[in-house]
């Protein structure tokens, strides 16, 4: 199924581990989703255009800020303060807790790995890699020379294995 966004909002069905079956077209269909999103957000974006109440979650360390759009068509602007996750070598960093959503999560890191890494998560902590073209990333924890991207807890963690520092952004699309 093609995506609707962004004339409306998608609707996905979460799967459970050992009782459904994973096919190609969801895949697909949240890859079209990704598609849509950046095709409307386009390149080097540094303003997102969202509906009235609509709040906009930046995460900086271990903090977590909301902006929200105060009326339909309004801007909202992540400021220059908002500068990412940095992570040292064989650091981890909470990206956010209590994940009991279902969506998305593209993470990035372009100044050293120029890497990018889409994850699904169901939720309850179902995590699973949709897509990382540098083969870099992994789901479990102390994985060697990798990014890691598991959970601790009901905490979704980044564990840089892969050296030097990183700063890493991460962009979370929140499907129920």
């Amino acid at each position: 199924m093609p995506t609707n966004f962004p004339t409306s909002l998608d609707s996905y069905t979460n799967k459970v581990d050992g009782v459904d079956t994973v096919q190609a077209a969801h895949v697909n269909n949240l890859q079209d989703a990704v598609v849509a999103i950046e095709t409307k957000l386009g390149n080097n974006s540094q303003q997102v255009n969202a509906p009235a109440g609509v709040a906009v979650p930046r995460t900086a360390g271990n903090s977590t800020v909301a902006l929200n759009c105060a009326a339909t068509g309004s801007a909202i602007t992540i400021a220059a303060g908002g500068s990412g996750i940095p992570v040292t070598g064989g650091g981890t960093a909470s990206v956010f807790g209590g994940f009991a959503i279902g969506g998305l999560v593209i993470i990035t890191e372009i100044a050293i790995d120029g890497s990018i890494a889409v994850f699904a998560v169901s939720g309850g902590g179902g995590l699973q890699k949709i897509a990382d073209p540098g083969g870099i990333y992994a789901t479990t924890y102390n994985n060697g020379n990798t990014i890691n991207v598991y959970f601790n807890g009901s905490d979704l963690t980044i564990q840089n294995n892969r050296g030097s520092s990183r700063t890493f952004n991460v962009m979370v699309l929140r499907t129920r």
